[in-house]
Parts: structure tokens; sequence; C-alpha cells
């Protein structure tokens, strides 16, 4: 602190009396310098006393920490201001990127869409023919030629699996993908489906059990078509990734609920792909070693066929041990249905696979 009235002269005193001031103290907190507090006469002419010098090194000290806050406040609020231009204009440019990318997501769903459509009817085509070839319309068949058409059929029902997939997915995305459910007979599809997949075991040496319930089950309302898929999607990924051992089916009830489960010792799923694995085009490292063709479509959709449908998934699985994959769907009982008969039913369409 300067006090004029005590210097006898020099060029601070010159300075300070030009000015008319009569003192000049430091502004200083611990840590920064913040500038000057100056003062003139008093309005009463009297001179600084002693006291009234103690009261401004108190003030000074509180009015540098005051200064520094109220410069730090200023300096926040203007740094507000700017970052909230910036959040605003990157907010603006996100607005513009995602409505791209919603126009650019529509165009490609139109385009799977009409795609898949137009890839259908050759299929359709090249299927009919096949199977007519294997059913001996054209003549009888060697065993290599009935073979080869068999390779072929499978091929084209996987592509038709795998359109089947795409169109699904394009209908959640456009909102068009409904449940339509009727009264099932929900044993004898997975039945069905068991016997689908049987020669495909079979061809794996893979041991495929499955008991039927021997009481009656009443009917319940499911949508027959989709529910299948699950069905068929769960069956065959568990063939598909077992090298060796067993896939077993289990089927339980509740007066509300249905309740599939498939227990397989194939590769499981690694702990640290179990949290993906029902997204869209996910596929686990180890399954793509075994099947570099699954297109990560066939889980995403049955998780989305069970929930639509009330239901719950199941799903737990230890690598290199095996998997179990199932779901819960509620029931709405009909009436009961006789087992046995219509379960032994033998149908003449092929395996169809999608793939997990």
């Amino acid at each position: 602190m300067i006090i004029a009235d005590e210097l006898e002269g020099g060029k601070r005193k010159e300075l300070l009396e030009h000015h008319d001031l009569r003192i000049s103290t430091m502004l200083r907190t611990s840590e920064d310098f913040i500038g000057y507090l100056l003062i003139g006469d008093k309005l009463s002419g009297d001179v600084y006393s002693d006291q009234d010098i103690k009261v401004l090194e108190i003030i000074s000290r509180q009015l540098a920490v005051a200064l520094q806050n109220a410069k730090a406040f200023a300096e926040i609020k203007e740094f507000n201001v700017t970052l909230q231009g910036r959040v605003e204009h990157a907010t603006n440019r996100l607005r513009i990127a995602n409505r791209h990318l919603k126009e650019l997501d529509q165009a490609k769903d139109e385009f799977i869409s009409m795609a898949s459509h137009q890839l259908r009817t050759p299929l359709t085509t090249i299927k009919g023919y096949l199977s007519m070839l294997s059913e001996g319309d054209a003549g009888k068949l060697t065993a290599m030629q009935n073979q080869f058409v068999g390779y072929g059929f499978d091929a084209s029902q996987r592509m038709v699996n795998l359109i089947s997939d795409l169109l699904n997915v394009s209908r959640l995305s456009a909102g068009r993908f409904i449940i339509q459910p009727t009264p099932t007979d929900f044993v004898k599809m997975v039945s069905d489906e068991v016997r689908q997949l049987r020669s495909h075991a079979e061809a794996k040496k893979i041991a495929l059990i499955f008991n039927p319930p021997a009481e009656a089950w009443p009917l319940v309302d499911l949508d027959d078509n989709k529910t299948r898929q699950v069905i068929m999607n769960f069956i065959d990924n568990a063939i598909y990734y077992t090298p060796s051992g067993e896939v077993r089916i289990l089927l339980s009830r509740t007066p509300k609920s249905v309740h599939f489960e498939v227990h397989d010792t194939g590769i499981g799923v690694p702990r640290k792909a179990q949290g993906k694995l029902f997204g869209k085009f996910f596929r686990a490292e180890n399954a793509q070693g075994v099947r570099p063709d699954g297109t990560g479509l066939g889980l995403y959709l049955a998780k989305r066929v069970v929930e639509d449908q009330g239901g719950t998934l199941i799903f737990s699985s230890t690598e290199g041990k095996g998997s179990i994959f199932g779901f819960d769907l509620p029931a709405k009982a009909s009436k009961p249905v006789k087992q046995g008969g219509n379960h032994g039913h033998t149908s003449k369409s092929r395996t169809r696979r999608t793939s997990r």
C-alpha cells in the first residue's frame, strides 16, 4: 500500500497527486495479481487515519477475491453462451445428418424389399423344378444325380430363407411386421420342425432328442408361421454349432404359458458376445468360423417375434460347453388336441435353414 502523504517526494508521489489520489493498494489473492485499488481525498477533507488504513488493508484482500470470482463468473457465463451456440450448431448438423440417414435407410429398405420380391420368383421356379427332378418326374435319377439335385435344392432353400429374413427386417423398419395369432397346436408345430431337421442332425451324426408330451395340450393363440421360424432357427442353429454330442428339445406348460427350450453341447457363445447376440447382423467370432455364410438376422428376428407376442426369451451359454435357447409364450387355451397321429405325418418339403 502506497500512501501519498507519507511520501517525501519522487515520481510515485507526483503521479498520485497528478491524479488527485491519496492511496494506492495492490489487489492480490494467494495466487493471482488482480489490479490496484486507487483512493482519492476523504470527503471530510481529513487525512487517512491508521484505522482507515487497517480497514483498507482488510477490504483490499476481500475485494481481490471478490473481483477474481466475478471475473471467473463472467468468463463462465461467456463460455456458456459460446458453448450453447456450438451445441445448437452441432445439434442442427446432427438433425440434418439424421434426416439424411433416415432417407438413406428408407431407400435401402425399399431396395431390399424390391430386390427380395424379384429374387423370390426365379428361386421358387428353381426349387419347383429341382423338387420335380428329385421325385422322378423327369425320369429316375442315379444316386449321385439325386445327391446333386439335393445340394441345389438346399442351396436354393437357404437363399429363400435369407430373402425372407431380409424382407422381415424391411417390414420391421417400415412398421409392417404384424403378428397374426391363430389357434395353434404347439406340440405338433415343434414336432414338425424336429422332423424337418432330423436329416440335418443325422448327416452331422448329432443326436436330436425330442419326446412329445403324452398328455393332451390345448390349442394356443400364436402366429403360426413366425413362431415356426423361431423354433426352426433355434434347433437348426443348435445342430450347426454342435460338432458332436446332442441337441435336446424340451417342452412344458403352465395354465398361463408354454415353455420351449433347445439344449445343445456345442461351441457356446463367448461371454463378451452374449450381450450383443440378439442384435441385428451381429455374430460371435467363434460362430463365424463355423458358419461363414450366416447373416446374424435369425436371432434378431426371433427376439422380435417372441416379444411381439408378449413372451420372453430364454438364453444361457458357456463357451465350449453348449447353449440353451428358448422362450416362454403366453397361452390362451382353446380346446385339447389329441397327441400322436398328426405328429407322425411325413412332409415332403426339405429342411428350411436360417442362420444365427
